[in-house]
């Protein structure tokens, strides 16, 4: 990788964080509350601003918990809320499944199947195939997922992130 200021840089691996901008989603029930006091997790980078203030997270994913961890450590009183009794990012494994099943839709890192599979024991091969085909895959087994729930309650005068 090369900076902008024209440094070079070398890794063995590299992990990329895309983001989930163009799938950002505000329920209509909130799409009318002014700008001051609604905002998506995907507009912030910065979350100083929020520092000594209450902020309502609304959510119950990932970007819900990450956004609610973050401005805690900002010095931000955040409350996560959600319409549910429990915060799953996915449904815990089954164990023990059938061995056909197993062997048809084996688990790795990323999830269930051999492509997923794939991408976590060779990423090497899945980094060579052809550009096309590695994003039709990526689209198709790890598409997007919307995190929380639409229609929380909202406190009046809190700012709200929905995430």
């Amino acid at each position: 990788m090369t900076t902008s200021a024209g440094e070079v840089i070398r890794a063995k691996q590299v992990a990329v964080a895309a983001g989930i901008v163009s799938f950002s989603y505000v329920p209509p029930v909130f799409r009318t509350l002014p700008d001051t006091l609604l905002s998506h997790s995907s507009q912030h980078s910065d979350l100083s601003g929020f520092k000594g203030r209450k902020v309502a997270v609304v959510g119950a994913g990932a970007s819900a918990l990450d956004i609610a961890a973050l401005l805690k450590d900002a010095g931000c009183d955040a409350e996560l809320v959600a319409r549910t009794e429990a915060i799953q990012f996915h449904n815990p494994p089954n164990e023990p499944r059938p061995l056909l099943q197993r062997v048809m839709e084996p688990r790795s890192g990323l999830g269930i199947g051999w492509r997923s599979r794939m991408c976590t024991d060779i990423p090497l091969v899945f980094h060579a195939m052809p550009e096309s085909l590695r994003l039709r895959w990526s689209q198709s087994i790890w598409g997007p997922r919307l995190a929380g729930s639409p229609g929380m309650p909202w406190k009046a005068g809190c700012p709200c992130i929905w995430a």
